[in-house]
Parts: structure tokens; C-alpha cells; sequence
């Protein structure tokens, strides 16, 4: 190769990566499996790990309202966010202070209020460790934040349902048999979600990064996002902005999707960044993961549908240990 056609190559290389924006999907499209839908579904899985979620049917003044409740939790006197601390359960839910979760080994600078989906343990079930997953949500009084539980709860309801429908374009993405897949997802889905504040830091300058580059554990994590600071990074190994679209959810696939795929369908690779000079930002990201009594199948395109031999609630629980260690550990 002479060096023209190396700097071409290069030139053509920068050109591609200059043209590449994260994919926008129709949640509309996918739902009724339209086929320019499910091939974008596909292509983004594989090469992002993330897409914007367009036309989900969520009424638009829902996210406004969430918004203001997180605003008005966050702003509640310290010793009333205490009373909800998740250091004082063993279910993972509840208020986690500035620093108190970890990064890749390093403290967050945010704060969050933790919930899960509320669900008891099947009867018929094994006694495992994970069964302090299961439980109830703790909620801050009524007089604290008038409204507060029921606008959370219907917001829940409504991304529930997206989740499990994104689940099933997932499974007819990939072009193979549903069958088995479908029994392994009959129960519903469970969730993880938090409302993040990402408080002002005063000794961070704009660009310095919040949370380290990472991956999720779960299936997917939907994402509303209501300002910048939030990127991506494409197989290329290029980073790329994620800004707030009205009316749209961000994807984000996680690592059980890379797991269950064997690497076909990518862990999105993310990280957040002070986009501002005060660095101050509110999300809400749900984590879907299989029901916790499931043992997590794998993908083979030659060989039939196997099963993993460790529970969704134990890989889960692992990984909350990992990230929320007790106060004294941080």
C-alpha cells in the first residue's frame, strides 16, 4: 500500500465515523414489527448498544411531572432523605447519598432515590440468597411531596409494559426460533429504577467526568434524559453525545443482552460527563433484568437453546453488593 492509498484509507475511515449518529428507532415500528423497524432494532443492538426509542405512547406531561417530584425530593431537608437511606435495608431500595455508590471502584458524585419492582417470592420457590430482592418500596410521606407515590407509580406501569414489549422485538430481532425464548420470558420482567440528581460540584470544571465509562448489568436500561452530559460509545471506539429528545427514551443494552446473545448484540458502553459549568442534572433509568428465578439461556445459532446455571436475582445481587458497599467500606 502506497501512502495516497493509506491516506486515503484514513480519510475514508474519519469521513464514516463523522457520519455515524446514534440510531433513532420507532417504538411504534417495532411493536408492529414493521420490517425496516426490527432490521434498524438489529443494527443498532449490534453495532451501539444503544438507539433514541421514538413514538412510545407515553403521555408527554408524565416525564415533566416526574421531573418536578424528583426536584422537590431532592431538595427535602438531608435528615428526611435519611429516613429513606438504603443503608438501613437489605433489599437495595431507598435514598443513597453523595458518594455512597461506586463506579468502577470510584464514588459517584450524585445522589438517587432507589426503587424496584414490588413483588413477594414465589411459594413454590427455593429459599435463595437473592430473596431479599424481593419487597416492597419505601416512599417519602405524602405530606413531604403531595402526589409523589401515585405519579411514580403510574410513570412505573407505563415503562413496565414498554420494557416487556422491547423485550419480545428483541427476541424476533435476532431471527430465530421464539419458542424457547418466550417461555424463559413469560413472567414479567423485573426492574430496577432511581431517580438521579447529579448535584452541583463546585471543584469539577465542565468536561470532567461523573461517572466512569462502564457498562450495566441488565437486559436493557430505559433512559429519559433531560439534559446533556450522558455519551456513548459506538464499536468503533468513538464517543458520541447523547442529548435529550422531546418525547423519546434512550436504550441502552446491558450485559446479561451481550450474555444471552454471545456478544452479537452489544453492552452499551456509557459514561457521563459535567456538561455544565454547575454540573446540576436530574435522570430516571429503568434496569429490566429476566425474573429473578430464571437461569439465564445463552444463544448459539448451531446449537439449541442451553441453560446457564446461575439465577438472574443472584448475578443481580452480586453486582448491588458491588456497587452499594456498606458506608464504612466507601
Amino acid at each position: 500500500m502506497n501512502l495516497w492509498q493509506f491516506m486515503h484509507n484514513i480519510c475514508k475511515k474519519i469521513k464514516n465515523t463523522m457520519n455515524l449518529k446514534i440510531p433513532e428507532i420507532s417504538f411504534e415500528g417495532i411493536v408492529a414489527r414493521h420490517p425496516e423497524a426490527i432490521a434498524a432494532l438489529h443494527d443498532a443492538a449490534h453495532d451501539w448498544g444503544l438507539f433514541y426509542l421514538e413514538d412510545t405512547g407515553i403521555p408527554a406531561t408524565l416525564p415533566a411531572q416526574i421531573l418536578s417530584m424528583s426536584d422537590r425530593f431532592f431538595q427535602l431537608p438531608p435528615e428526611l432523605k435519611q429516613q429513606l437511606s438504603l443503608n438501613a435495608r437489605n433489599d437495595f431500595r431507598g435514598y443513597v447519598a453523595l458518594g455512597e455508590e461506586l463506579t468502577n471502584g470510584q464514588p459517584d458524585m450524585k445522589e438517587s432515590l432507589e426503587f424496584a419492582r414490588e413483588e413477594e417470592r414465589p411459594e413454590d420457590a427455593k429459599p435463595q440468597a437473592f430473596d431479599q430482592l424481593y419487597g416492597c418500596n419505601p416512599w417519602p410521606k405524602e405530606s413531604w411531596i403531595p402526589g409523589f407515590r401515585s405519579v411514580l407509580e403510574r410513570y412505573m406501569n407505563e415503562i413496565q409494559v414498554l420494557g416487556q414489549q422491547l423485550m419480545a422485538a428483541l427476541i424476533d430481532s435476532l431471527a430465530i426460533d421464539s419458542v424457547h425464548h418466550d417461555s424463559q420470558w413469560q413472567h414479567p420482567l423485573h426492574f430496577r429504577t432511581r431517580l438521579i440528581h447529579y448535584c452541583q460540584v463546585s471543584n469539577l470544571a465542565k468536561g470532567c467526568i461523573r461517572i466512569a465509562e462502564h457498562t450495566d448489568l441488565a437486559l436493557f436500561n430505559l433512559l429519559r434524559i433531560h439534559a446533556p452530559g450522558l455519551e456513548a460509545k459506538h464499536l468503533s471506539g468513538n464517543w458520541f453525545e447523547v442529548n435529550p429528545h422531546p418525547n423519546t427514551l434512550v436504550v441502552i443494552l446491558g450485559e446479561l443482552c451481550q450474555s444471552w446473545t454471545q456478544g452479537y448484540y452489544r453492552a452499551g458502553i456509557h459514561r457521563v460527563r459535567q456538561a455544565t459549568e454547575d454540573g446540576e442534572r436530574t435522570s430516571m433509568p429503568f434496569f429490566f433484568y429476566p425474573n429473578l428465578q430464571t437461569t439465564l439461556p445463552t444463544i448459539n445459532s448451531n446449537k439449541p437453546l442451553e441453560t446457564g446455571n446461575k439465577y438472574a436475582g443472584e448475578l443481580l445481587l452480586q453486582r448491588l453488593v458491588g456497587v452499594h458497599p456498606h458506608p464504612e467500606e466507601v
